[in-house]
């Protein structure tokens, strides 16, 4: 994912926390993580078998058909209606597994009068049970994107804490860079009136005869190079202001804030230098945890090792095992327009209605069950072998980065 910060402030020294990128720019996380000279012309983000939907769906299907055909012989002809009612429940969960539950239900009217029932009731379910065991089995298969979208969010927060760490240090160089224009000023100002002293004092030295005249023009030579010294340091110090401006304010519109001094209350000490008395390694680990860049190479190269995981699974063949049980049930009104004069006799009366169909459906009467196993070997497999070479590939660039 990107990791550039937004940089190159006017009057902000380079900082070494800067990842690259110009204005408003970014750059290409570490890994391969987008294109660009930086990582490589495609990503294998993502790689490997498609996690189970974890989120359970149901679908409904409700329809009403009326229809009528002409007879072209005894047992086929008449007007029907037929209204369906199906709905299906899906589910994964994240060891691969994956349950569908289907019930599907109709009514039916039939003129024909050898349809036995009209209405007829119908009613059948089937609930199916799905589990990988190779390609797509396992905890960390189907939730690897959701410790990469973890893993992608700390580093978020921590390309935001770095572009705060770099806009601080930035404004900071800033107001250094000001309190040093400012103390040029102070010093040159100085300089002037020690050199416009000594010329004062000279030239009364001249009009008493002790010097000659060439040293008062030397004097004033020194004078006037003194001069134009303070005036440049007075331009530098008014750059200075303006940018420190410009770093912390809206906008420089307003006449009184462009022409509102800024004077500097700090300034510049020399201080001690002191020795590190801390052993390296434990240097090494405030610097990993203070370097947010650090932080987010870490995250990345994680990413990257789930990614690789992901593509090697997707080289395992595909083998399922499967298990089912259902039902079907039917009920109904026996046809009134049955043929009698042809069938010699029609039953009449009912046999119950949609509350039938279903106990009959559901009381193992007619059941509807299985298990099974389903197995899927790609020949050659060159693709998932390819994604698996470059997804390598990635990950050692990862590792040179961290």
């Amino acid at each position: 994912m990107p990791s550039g910060l937004i940089t190159n402030t006017l009057g902000g020294s380079t900082s070494t926390l800067s990842a690259g990128g110009g204005p408003g720019g970014s750059t290409v996380g570490s890994g391969g993580a987008g294109s660009g000279s930086a990582g490589l012309s495609l990503t294998t983000g993502g790689a490997g078998p498609v996690p189970v939907a974890l989120e359970p769906s149901v679908t409904a299907n409700l329809n009403y058909d009326w229809a009528s055909a002409p007879s072209t012989n005894f047992f086929t002809g008449g007007a029907t209606t037929t209204d369906t009612y199906n709905f299906t429940y899906n589910q994964g969960f994240v060891t691969g597994a994956a349950f569908q539950f289907i019930w599907d239900n109709t009514r039916s009217t039939n003129t024909n009068g050898f349809a036995t029932f009209s209405p007829q009731f119908n009613s059948n379910f089937k609930a199916e049970v799905t589990q990988h065991l190779l390609q797509g089995a396992g905890i960390w298969v189907n939730k690897r994107f959701m410790y990469q979208a973890a893993n992608d969010r700390r580093i978020a927060d921590s390309g935001f804490r770095q572009q705060i760490l770099y806009t601080v240090n930035q404004v900071e160089s800033i107001y250094w860079g000001l309190v040093q224009a400012y103390e040029d000023v102070q010093a040159k100002q100085r300089q002037v009136e020690q050199s416009s002293k000594l010329a004062d004092d000279d030239r009364k030295q001249l009009e008493i005869g002790t010097i000659a005249p060439l040293q008062v023009t030397s004097d004033e030579s020194s004078v006037a190079s003194d001069k134009q010294a303070l005036i440049s340091s007075q331009l530098s110090l008014n750059y200075q202001q303006q940018i420190i401006k410009q770093a912390i304010a809206r906008n420089l519109n307003d006449p009184l804030l462009s022409a509102a001094p800024v004077i500097p209350t700090d300034r510049v000490s020399i201080e001690e230098i002191r020795e590190e008395k801390q052993p390296i390694e434990d240097l090494v680990k405030e610097a990993f945890e203070q370097r947010p860049e650090l932080e987010q190479a870490v995250l990345t190269l994680r990413n990257d090792e789930i990614t690789l995981k992901g593509a090697r699974n997707a080289l395992l063949p595909q083998l399922d095992i499967l298990a089912y049980l259902g039902g079907s049930g039917v009920a109904g009104t026996y046809n009134p327009s049955c043929q009698a004069s042809i069938l010699g006799s029609c039953p009449s009366g009912s046999i119950g209605g949609f509350g039938t169909t279903l106990q009959n459906a559901y009381n193992n009467s007619s059941p509807d069950k299985g298990v099974g196993f389903n197995l899927t070997i790609p020949i050659g497999n060159k693709y998932a072998q390819s994604v698996q070479a470059r997804s390598l590939m990635e990950y050692r660039q990862a590792e040179l980065r961290a």
